[in-house]
């Protein structure tokens, strides 16, 4: 993992900041106004609450659901590289004490 990479996550804006927190709570702000006050947010709640209801509603719902999957590879990348600068390298299985153990729980 190149140095500058690790600063953004592991150093520190400030002694007692961290800029890993900076950086995750800049990214829940920017989050949290682009679900509150956009066009895009309510589009992403309505296809949340009943996708059936969005498309009569007339929200283009495959254009939502690509964003929001694009977002979401987006938001697992930008993870996955905190993680490598926390550890120093990248690993094939860093990331499975993350997984969820109900992903793979079968149906009953």
């Amino acid at each position: 993992m190149p140095p500058s990479v690790q600063n953004v996550f592991t150093g520190s804006l400030f002694p007692s900041v961290p800029n890993g927190l900076v950086v995750w709570g800049a990214i829940i702000i920017v989050v949290g106004l682009v679900l509150s006050f956009t066009t895009l947010g309510r589009r992403i709640y309505a296809l949340g609450n009943n996708v059936m209801a969005a498309y009569l509603a007339g929200v283009n719902t495959r254009q939502v659901t690509i964003i929001v999957y694009a977002l979401s590879g987006t938001f697992a990348a930008i993870s996955d590289i905190a993680l490598a600068a926390e550890g120093g390298h990248a690993t094939l299985a860093m990331d499975d004490p993350y997984l969820f153990a109900s992903i793979s729980a079968p149906r009953s």
